[in-house]
């Protein structure tokens, strides 16, 4: 098992409160989405924005409506409705898009380039 991005001390230097095993499942949620090498590579150089996103990542995955991880996606009770949206149905199980635009920014994709020999 890969260590923690942050730990729970860092999370709560950013105001939130998060669970030892939100904050391994966020970490290896980045981890999978940036990838070990571009994480590795920034190294030292990683933000604070960086480490309070992976701590925000961690809060939502704490705090998940029992409902909306259940599958629901909608609920009703007399005068009032709830219909949750696609992106925070995804979120429980993926990082949200707008997670991903953050980490991309911080992780851009390095160009590839591929060099065919003439034939």
């Amino acid at each position: 098992m890969q260590p923690l991005i942050l730990s729970v001390e860092d999370a709560a230097g950013f105001g939130r409160t998060v669970t030892p095993v939100a904050l391994r499942i966020a970490s290896a949620r980045v981890r999978e989405y940036v990838g070990e090498q571009r994480l590795a590579a920034a190294g030292n150089a990683q933000t604070d924005g960086f480490f309070e996103l992976v701590s925000g990542i961690a809060a939502r995955l704490d705090s998940q409506n029992e409902s909306l991880a259940g599958g629901v996606q909608q609920e009703s009770g007399g005068a009032e409705s709830v219909t949750f949206g696609w992106d925070s149905f995804q979120g429980v199980t993926d990082l949200l898009s707008a997670e991903k635009k953050r980490l991309d920014r911080s992780f851009p994709q390095r160009p590839t380039l591929i060099v065919q020999a003439a034939s």
